[in-house]
């Protein structure tokens, strides 16, 4: 409601569409309303916020006056995007991904701030998560390590806590696709190495997200070493894994937590049944 005031507000001055700040402004104000749309699954609305904002870009001589602002109408794209592959218009989600990443590619051609190369960053996952949606695992692995060597210089660059989130973030996931496709020393480095990052930054950060983050790490380990039938190995990250979720729950009793600790006994149950034990795995 606040959002809709301040921004029905700057529309109210005289030429505010002529003016480079107060139309950053209004984007601004409405890519956070179409965030806030979509998180809520009112996907209709935001994707009409999202095309009013394409068409105040679009329709305004700021592309031309300042370029990184180019980085705002790629922002724009991948959030369409990403509205449609929620709702599974992979052609259309496809479509405002690869809009996108062309912008962001321009962008850090002409400038190679780090604000343009996380942007370019978050393009190449975009990518990667309509390759896998698609059944295109190979592709989808390409735009993760694309991904991963963007993040690995941002990480070491920016030293900040969020690069290296995105970091741990994209060693999962390669680590998963990996996994699928059957590559499992691959899969291996990537899930240590995103461990690796996690535990340090968990001795930063004790928040439920960080946690999760490490959770998630040492369940994505657990299985790599159950696929391959190390089931000691898997047992020994799983459990790793549920004595973290516990400690998230003491922190939190959040939808995060109890979906992690749900997680953890899934895993747990899964592995329990292949040994053969039903009646742990029952109880998990």
């Amino acid at each position: 409601e606040l959002l809709y005031k301040g921004i029905s507000l700057i529309e109210t001055y005289p030429n505010w569409n002529e003016d480079s700040i107060l139309i950053r402004d209004v984007w601004a104000g409405k890519s956070t309303l179409a965030r806030l749309l979509s998180t809520n699954k009112q996907y209709e609305r935001a994707l009409e916020e999202n095309h009013r904002v394409l068409s105040i870009l679009l329709s305004s001589n700021i592309l031309d006056e300042l370029h990184p602002y180019h980085m705002d109408l790629s922002l724009t794209y991948g959030q369409i995007g990403n509205i449609y592959l929620e709702n599974g218009n992979l052609p259309s989600a496809r479509e405002y991904f690869i809009k996108a990443h062309e912008l962001s590619l321009l962008c850090v051609e002409d400038n190679q701030t780090i604000e343009a190369r996380q942007y370019l960053a978050a393009s190449y996952h975009d990518l990667a998560d309509i390759s896998y949606a698609e059944g295109n695992l190979t592709n989808a692995l390409s735009y993760l390590s694309s991904q991963y060597d963007l993040l690995t210089v941002l990480a070491d660059e920016t030293r900040t806590l969020q690069d290296q989130r995105n970091l741990v973030l994209s060693c999962n996931e390669r680590a998963n696709v990996c996994l699928e496709l059957g590559a499992i020393e691959a899969a291996k480095t990537a899930a240590q190495e995103s461990l690796n990052i996690s535990e340090r930054i968990a001795k930063k950060s004790s928040t439920v997200y960080d946690l999760r983050n490490l959770s998630i790490s040492y369940d994505r380990l657990g299985n790599i070493y159950q696929s391959i039938g190390d089931i000691e190995q898997a047992q020994c990250y799983y459990i790793r894994s549920l004595s973290l979720c516990y400690k998230m729950l003491r922190i939190s009793n959040s939808i995060e937590s109890r979906f992690s600790l749900s997680v953890a006994y899934d895993n747990l149950g899964g592995m329990w049944s292949l040994k053969g034990i039903l009646s742990k795995a029952t109880v998990c």
